[in-house]
């Protein structure tokens, strides 16, 4: 099996599951959930996180308009 931490790859929900169940909970894993805000937020795993950017969020980062992560409106805890 190859290293599976230096790796992204989109699942299926049974696969996620699977895995879910059998990884160790020492080894750090990270769920990025990329549906829409809305969607994860009627439903998502525990320690996921959301990175759903919308075609307008993307155009912006892609003109270097947000050039800062901390910047966008997802990420900022003030708004």
């Amino acid at each position: 099996m190859t290293n599976l931490s230096k790796m992204a790859f989109e699942l299926d929900s049974s696969a996620l599951a699977n895995l879910v169940r059998t990884v160790d909970p020492l080894k750090k894993t990270l769920i990025v959930d990329c549906r829409s805000f809305f969607d994860y937020n009627v439903s998502h795993i525990r320690s996921a996180v959301n990175a759903f950017y919308s075609k307008m969020m993307r155009r912006r980062l892609y003109d270097n308009k947000h050039n800062d992560v901390g910047q966008m409106p997802q990420y900022n805890r003030t708004a």
